[in-house]
């Protein structure tokens, strides 16, 4: 484990051995540090010697001499004096190498460091991490060391730390073999990165693999982000998902890089509001990526709205010509666009005329319109806008390369070149400009002085003429090199002129110098002046400023006085909401609470409604006794009736006694009044204590009895209880008892009935909240599984449909390649044959300059010629190039009639010449034909290969399992077609099947048959030269084209191309 451990010594980390100087008399003059392997001697930095021997150990190599000058020599080819700057690019560092380079780096001062291309990998990470904590390093590139995401992780801190790192390059080294590969994961360690750090300002992510998912990581870390200005994340298949998210938080960045991530016309939209919005960006490359006219218009919608864009790339899209006329009607009036890159977008003629009407109302200074075809109106336009001076078109670079120009557009192309005075490097590189060209080429670019670069390879020019326009441009680069100078010339003479004006001037200002020492003593003067007025000024200003800053301390302690306030308000007002909250729930349980009650006394008044009804009887029973009382007690008050006269009675002759006793003062005994008659009562006994109580407590009968209550109304009522000399009157105390029970112990019974129904509810609430809960996770986890099910059909549907187009298009590109193998041999072919025609005739030409040569020869001798033998033997002469026998009459001996004869001659064998032409481009054309045509046989084959494919589609239709996810329409759109199977799908039997059916036909045998075993043809004889010399040149013509049709047309295979007579080859 790494982490937090300082980096060790390792095994290259060498010593140093102590050497020390002394003088004669004994004393250290100096002390010197070497290296005790006398190799790294040769290095002058210690850093690189310690990074020779660890690389040694990282790779095997040899601690020698020869490696160790080559080390320096590759080291100082990367590297200049500055050591903030260190470059060991392609180094084949390894781990030792880099955690000798992380203990080499440690207190050293270092700007930027340039690792590409090595062997890091994630197990060297954490000498990186150990550079990034130790240095202040502001660029780092490590392209290309096959990093992963796991090897990422260890630098998220470091780099989000980090207060100066500007740059970090993670991409891929052009050329390289080695490839990081960080994937999602290492993408969201970036995220991170971008959400923390301080100082990044570009991030270059070129190849990584990161996906479409990591684009809503880059999207969310742009939102918050507020440092990054660059960002290229181009070749991720990010998609169009994946790039939506970044492009909708791009508005912060300068240059954004989205090229080849599969970008589909989707992100329009995005696009168009990321071009509207954004006031920074000034770079946009969205280079092979599948946006298409429907892209292109959303686009253009935005850079209508749009001031800051400066470069756009969008090369490889499919536009077309409406894309482009999107393009163009946004682009009119725009001033801050200089760089369009529009290549290889099927661009017709109609929108690349478009493009150049453009030209003049922008200020686009580079075009790229490469890899289009332009057609001759688009040319001639282009020629128009260039040669034009109002308003003029100041391009300074065209791309026109791979666009199909011929010679007779670019004639006026090149016209318009003469008076412009802008273009400075102009791309005309695989068109079809022929050598017919070459001399309006050179004469007009001789007149243009402001050309400075003009590519002109892939066309039939020659060598000399590229030659001569390679010294017009470098002529031209030198006089725009050497304006310059000149200009700096004519400044230097008028700035000569304007010193010795100087010179004058200074004499006149020597004289007025001395009475301005005059005005200066005056000056000075007014200057003590003014100082003692600012001293006093600045007295009060100060005394004004302590006033200000009091007040403004004041100000300052009541703002944080009513901050304070307003945060107490606040914490309050969060207080009283909260409470209100809390009494709201509790308002709303209690209310809950109440409604359950509610409830539960509606249950027990339907339960005492059930007692009414359950207990009627014992009702009547009490009211039969209380009627059979009451029938009693009717009886006893007559009885009392009686008893009362006796006792009223008893009561007068009681105050008569009292009366006589008072008077006499003597007591005598009571007298005994004799019974009268008895009287019947129950009860006797109680009426008569009832009698003395009253009696014993007032002396006399209580008033109360002399009413006409009845005696038991007038009995003292006692609570809880009845008379028990009343019948029945225990069952009547023990129903009033109990029902005096019942009512006090009613509200504890009711709470107890509450309290039970209430643990009872919540019980069972509990467990059914608990079924519920259980329920909805089972169905949240069905739910997660459905959606997993859904996206996985999903995918797997949005992946085979891909498949299908890959495959499509991998069978349509194949198609095309053979057809272009196919185009390219009979190319060859035209190519080789050209190179024996031009052989051919620049023989003839040395020939015929030969014969005029001699021909003037004999002119000046003025030589007469014997006889018509001699003039045969010079016409046999040229008989090896198959032109017909001269028949030059005997020039005489006077001039004017050599000079007749001299004229008939040229003008003879410029007829010869122009025939042999002629027959040439027959036979070219016969030649061409024969290889463009098709045969029967082929024809034939081909339809036996159809068959077979058929059957091999039937067959996989059969063999081919349906998924459940796949719908009958899918299934419909999937199915495949006779022309999507290729010849590599056919196993060895559906090729034995092809063969059976091509070699079953009976005109296929009797072909093969014919081709070997040919009839025997009789040789036609050789003719003569005489002959020859007598037929006439038609006839000779037909012959030769007749033998040529006639063997070529006997040729069985493409194989066999020596047999073809070329048509620079005479007919024997």
């Amino acid at each position: 484990n790494f982490e937090g451990q300082r980096i060790k010594k390792n095994k290259g980390m060498l010593e140093k051995e102590e050497i020390a100087q002394y003088d004669e008399q004994g004393n250290l003059i100096s002390v010197k540090y070497e290296y005790k392997d006398p190799v790294l001697s040769i290095f002058e930095d210690d850093l690189y010697a310690e990074l020779f021997n660890a690389r040694c150990h990282d790779i095997g190599e040899k601690l020698d001499s020869e490696n160790a000058r080559n080390f320096r020599e590759e080291v100082l080819k990367r590297n200049d004096q500055s050591t903030e700057n260190i470059n060991l690019q392609s180094m084949r560092l390894g781990i030792n190498s880099i955690i000798s380079l992380a203990n080499s780096l440690i207190c050293r001062k270092l700007a930027k460091l340039n690792l590409a291309d090595n062997a890091i990998s994630d197990y060297g990470i954490h000498a990186v991490k150990n550079i990034l904590e130790s240095t202040d390093v502001e660029k780092l590139n490590l392209s290309s060391n096959m990093i992963s995401g796991d090897g990422l992780k260890n630098l998220m801190d470091p780099i989000s730390n980090h207060p100066r790192l500007k740059v970090l390059n993670l991409g891929l080294l052009e050329g390289s073999l080695r490839k990081n590969s960080i994937g999602l994961e290492g993408a969201t360690c970036l995220a991170a990165i971008l959400l923390k750090t301080q100082s990044l300002e570009t991030l270059i992510l070129e190849d990584n693999d990161i996906g479409s998912s990591a684009g809503e990581c880059f999207g969310i870390a742009l939102t918050q982000n507020t440092t990054l200005r660059h960002l290229k994340v181009s070749e991720n298949d990010l998609k169009t998902e994946g790039s939506v998210f970044i492009i909708k938080n791009s508005t912060k960045l300068e240059s954004l890089d989205l090229s080849k991530n599969f970008i589909s016309p989707e992100a329009g939209p995005a696009l168009e509001r990321l071009l509207g919005s954004s006031r920074k960006l000034k770079k946009l490359n969205l280079e092979c990526n599948e946006l298409q006219p429907s892209g292109a218009e959303y686009i253009s919608k935005g850079l209508k709205r749009n001031n800051s864009l400066v470069m756009l790339n969008l090369k490889g899209n499919l536009l077309g010509d409406d894309g482009i006329v999107y393009l163009v009607n946004s682009l009119q009036g725009n001033k801050s666009l200089r760089e369009l890159n529009i290549s290889m977008n099927e661009i017709g003629p109609s929108g690349a005329s478009t493009v150049a009407q453009l030209l003049p109302d922008t200020r686009i200074r580079s075009l790229n319109i490469s890899k289009n075809y332009l057609g001759e109106e688009a040319v001639i336009v282009f020629s128009g806008v260039l040669g034009c001076f109002e308003p003029p078109c100041k391009l300074k670079t065209l791309n026109l390369a791979s666009c199909r120009i011929s010679d007779g557009e670019m004639e006026t192309f090149v016209e318009a070149l003469i008076e412009n005075k802008f273009l400075n490097n102009l791309n005309l590189s695989d068109n079809f400009i022929s050598e017919r060209l070459e001399n309006t080429l050179v004469e007009c670019l001789d007149k243009n002085y402001f050309l400075c670069k003009l590519l002109l390879a892939g066309n039939r020019i020659s060598h000399s003429c590229i030659n001569k326009i390679k010294k017009i441009c470098e002529r031209n680069k030198r006089e725009i090199e050497n304006a310059e100078p000149n200009r700096l010339k004519n400044e230097q003479y008028r700035l000569e002129y304007e010193r010795k004006k100087l010179a004058q001037a200074e004499d006149e200002l020597h004289k007025q110098m001395s009475e301005v020492d005059k005005v200066k003593e005056l000056r000075e003067d007014v200057m003590s002046q003014i100082e003692v007025l600012r001293e006093n000024e600045k007295s009060k200003r100060d005394y004004e400023k302590q006033k200000i800053q009091e007040e403004q301390n004041m100000i300052q302690d009541k703002e944080n006085r009513i901050a304070k306030a307003k945060n107490e308000l606040e914490t309050m007002n969060v207080m009283y909401s909260r409470q209100i909250e809390e009494l709201k729930q509790e308002y709303e349980e209690k209310f809950g609470k109440k409604e359950q009650l509610e409830k539960e006394i509606e249950q027990i008044e339907e339960e005492n409604r059930d007692l009414d009804t359950d207990f009627p009887e014992m009702i009547r029973e009490l009211q039969e006794q209380i009627k059979n009382a009451q029938k009693e007690t009717s009886q006893i008050e007559g009885e009392t009736k009686s008893v009362r006269e006796q006792i009223r009675e008893v009561e007068a002759e009681l105050n008569s006694l009292k009366a006589e006793t008072e008077n006499s003062g003597v007591q005598n005994t009571p007298k005994k009044f004799p019974p009268k008659s008895p009287v019947k009562v129950s009860g006797k006994v109680n009426l008569f204590t009832q009698l003395r109580c009253l009696l014993n407590s007032n002396g006399h009968i209580n008033s109360s009895a002399k009413d006409e209550s009845t005696f038991i109304t007038s009995v003292p009522k006692t609570k809880g209880a009845i008379d028990p000399s009343v019948p029945n009157s225990e069952t009547i105390n023990n129903l009033y008892g109990q029902l005096n029970n019942c009512i006090s112990n009613l509200d504890s019974n009711l709470g107890k009935v509450l309290e039970k129904h209430e643990s009872e509810f919540l019980e069972e609430y509990k467990a059914h909240m608990y079924t519920v809960q259980k329920e909805m996770l089972t169905l949240k986890e069905k739910i997660a599984d459905e959606e997993l099910k859904r996206r996985r059909d999903e995918e797997l549907r949005i992946l085979e449909t891909e498949r299908d187009w890959f495959r499509n298009e991998a069978l349509r590109l194949d198609k095309i390649c053979k057809e272009y193998k196919r185009s390219m041999e009979i190319w060859k072919n035209k190519a080789l044959t050209l190179q024996e025609d031009r052989k051919f005739m620049e023989n003839q030409i040395l020939n015929t300059k030969k014969q005029n040569m001699k021909m003037k020869e004999q002119l000046e001798s003025r030589d007469n010629f014997s006889s018509v033998s001699n003039q045969n033997s010079f016409v046999r002469s040229e008989k090896e190039v198959n032109y017909k026998q001269l028949s030059v009459s005997p020039i005489k001996p006077d001039h004017n009639s050599n000079e007749q004869r001299y004229l008939k001659t040229i003008k003879h064998l410029q007829n010869q010449l122009e025939a042999q032409k002629k027959t040439l481009q027959l036979q070219k054309s016969a030649s061409a034909n024969y290889l463009l045509e098709k045969g029967e046989l082929e024809d034939f084959f081909i339809q036996c290969i159809e068959i077979v494919r058929k059957e091999v589609v039937r067959r996989k239709q059969s063999n081919k399992r349906i998924p459940r996810s796949f719908s009958s329409k899918s299934l419909r759109n999937q199915k495949p077609k006779a022309e999507e199977v290729k010849l590599e799908s056919f196993t060895d039997n559906d090729k034995k099947k092809v063969m059976e059916l091509f070699v079953s036909s009976g005109e296929v045998l009797s072909q093969i048959q014919q081709k070997i075993f040919p009839p025997a043809k009789k040789r036609p004889p050789t003719a003569s030269v005489a002959s020859l010399g007598t037929q006439n040149s038609s006839t000779n013509q037909m012959q030769t084209l007749h033998g040529l049709s006639k063997h070529v047309f006997s040729v069985p295979s493409f194989k066999n191309k020596k047999g073809l007579i070329r048509p620079s080859s005479s007919p024997k």
